[in-house]
């Protein structure tokens, strides 16, 4: 778990315009310093008549950042794309020329369909509009009026103000003297129809559906079938995982004494964790290389392949390093933070590599989390633009466990936090997906699980501008991690015996909670033909090498056909029995 490697005195905040971006001045060494800012401006447009407002967003989903603006005397609310130049230029999209004295500007996903959307008030017809972002390249928009009772709308901001995870609109009104709310309804989405012709109705759209990827069909009536999770279907996973696995994991990774990243024990891991994945199965695994202070380090992770939507996946993550806040980072066990996340991914990777699934998963370890999130950065920077190849699926979300194993305190009821981060591009899906895990508690644990809003400070921080990035926690965020919710937090006691056996029930929940819900989106089955260790279809060579490779005690292994728990002779011999292409 990382605060960041640098100390900052945050000094009151300067606004600019009525709901323009807000600037931070800060104090600390010169070399965090910024150069003055030229008196020299770089021109957008002149031809913004009384523009009154300005809003800064990638408004089209390219990662560039582009512009908005309200102006009053032509009654525009236009943006202008950024072609992501150095510097960039802009070409003018204008949005409508109906906002009757254009007054204030402001960007969010209003609707959860992850495309930004855009709000604006206006002075002369007292209006209060939302356009709804279409998603095509460029995007175009809808209008929908809120009120046209704010007398002399003046300004508008949106979040969401009364925590049921909906993004709710202020407006300030002049003559009326009235600030005013106006509570998001239940989303109305119309239908989402998967290839077959079966369809989902709006309230299970809000649950579940924008995850999977299916097909928008705004207003496309059609019958409604039930949503993914009602029954439960991935309780077969889920019953295959192993406490035993899960507990012994983190005690293997504690055992090394400290992963801290540029110690000899933070290979051992990195070497360790390869080894776990690869006597799963996966014949895929990958030491995937970047560069920190002049070292070569590393992430690890396999991919659990698709059948049939191969290129497209979710990321779930944990870090492998730890860390000793008071500076003897060679005693820095980290069991809590994070080999119980690691412990969790390797677990899942375990029960997975023995199902079959429609959508690719990829397990990931991250290295350098405590020294601020340096691994999981440098793999978003370098993999964001392979997305939709063989080797990089595209991103559907992206799924993190940080600190699982501990939840106590005075009346305190042991509970999940899943939290995504509130303002940030794919707020709006990430929004659906932290409800849709935590809901999956109610299938598959017995415990409460909450849904927050600030999932700072963990690698799925990385992703959160690229896909739909959630966190789960044995705390909130700003609540209580770091406020006393664990005594051994970056401490030498954060050691496997500290924790009792009801803190590895407590984690174990989480585990099956996540196992659950991931088994739900990525359309998990039984494998059908478990003697096809390389998911190859064909029961050959590949299958055999693998099964070679954890000859011997092998708890848990997709090879121990068996389930003796040693991989041997009659697992080689069923596997024979089976040779050939899968039935």
């Amino acid at each position: 778990m990382n605060y960041g490697c640098c100390i900052w005195l945050i000094l009151p905040f300067v606004a600019f315009g009525d709901a323009g971006a807000r600037v931070a001045t800060s104090g600390g060494p010169a070399a965090c310093e910024a150069e003055p800012l030229s008196s020299d401006p770089h021109v957008i447009t002149t031809d913004a008549d009384f523009a009154a407002s300005v809003f800064a967003i990638d408004l089209d989903g390219d990662n560039d950042i582009d512009v908005l603006s309200a102006s009053g005397n032509d009654d525009s609310i236009t943006w202008y794309e950024n072609d992501g130049a150095t510097p960039p230029s802009f070409t003018e999209h204008i949005i409508t020329t109906g906002a009757d004295g254009a007054a204030d500007v402001f960007a969010i996903d209003l609707d959860g369909d992850t495309d930004i959307d855009v709000l604006s008030a206006s002075r002369n017809d007292d209006s209060i509009t939302w356009y709804e972002n279409d998603g095509a390249t460029p995007p175009s928009f809808t209008e929908h009026v809120i009120t046209t009772d704010a007398d002399f709308a003046a300004s508008v901001f949106a979040i969401d103000l009364d925590g049921d995870l909906d993004v709710d609109v202020l407006s300030a009104s002049f003559f009326d003297d009235t600030i005013a709310w106006y509570e998001m309804a239940e989303p109305t989405f119309g239908s989402c129809c998967l290839s077959d012709g079966s369809c989902l109705d709006a309230m299970c759209l809000a649950d579940c559906a924008a995850l999977l990827g299916w097909a928008w069909t705004p207003g496309n009536a059609c019958d409604q079938t039930d949503c993914p999770g009602a029954d439960a279907p991935a309780t077969f996973l889920v019953e295959n995982l192993s406490i035993e696995n899960f507990t012994q994991d983190i005690a293997d990774l504690a055992a090394f004494g400290t992963r801290y990243w540029n110690l000899p024990e933070n290979d051992l891991a990195v070497d360790y964790l390869k080894q776990k994945l690869e006597s799963f199965g996966y014949g895929n695994v990958v030491l995937d290389p970047y560069q920190f202070q002049g070292q070569q380090k590393f992430n690890v992770y396999a991919t659990k392949i698709g059948q049939t939507r191969p290129l497209e996946m979710y990321i779930v993550g944990a870090h492998l390093d730890s860390f000793n806040i008071n500076g003897n980072f060679e005693d820095a066990p980290g069991a809590d933070d994070d080999a119980s996340g690691c412990a969790s991914v390797l677990e899942m990777a375990r029960v997975f590599a023995a199902a079959q699934t429609d959508v690719s998963i990829r397990f990931v370890f991250w290295n350098n989390e405590e020294t601020g999130l340096n691994g999981s950065a440098a793999y978003v920077e370098s993999h964001r633009d392979l997305q939709g190849t063989p080797d990089e699926p595209t991103w559907l979300g992206m799924i993190q466990q940080d600190m699982i194993l501990f939840d106590h305190g005075p009346g305190k009821v042991p509970d999940a936090d899943v939290e995504f981060q509130a303002a940030h591009q794919a707020d709006g899906h990430a929004v659906i997906l932290a409800a849709f895990v935590a809901g999956a508690m109610q299938r598959y644990g017995d415990m409460p699980a909450e849904v927050g809003d600030n999932m700072n400070f963990t690698d799925s921080k990385s992703f959160w501008n690229d896909t739909a990035a959630i966190s789960v926690r044995e705390n909130q965020r700003v609540a209580e991690i770091g406020n006393g919710s664990n005594p051994c937090w970056h401490q030498p006691c954060d050691n496997p015996e500290n924790y009792s056996a009801q803190d590895y029930e407590f984690g174990f929940n989480i585990v099956k909670m996540v196992a659950g819900a991931l088994g739900e989106l990525v359309n998990a089955s039984p494998n059908l033909c478990p003697w096809d260790l390389d998911g190859s279809g064909v029961v050959g060579v590949g299958d055999f090498l693998i099964l070679l490779g954890v000859w011997g005690p092998c708890e848990g292994c997709p090879a121990d056909f068996d389930g003796s728990g040693d991989v041997g002779v009659s697992d080689f011999l069923e596997l024979l029995g089976n040779w050939g292409p899968c039935p």
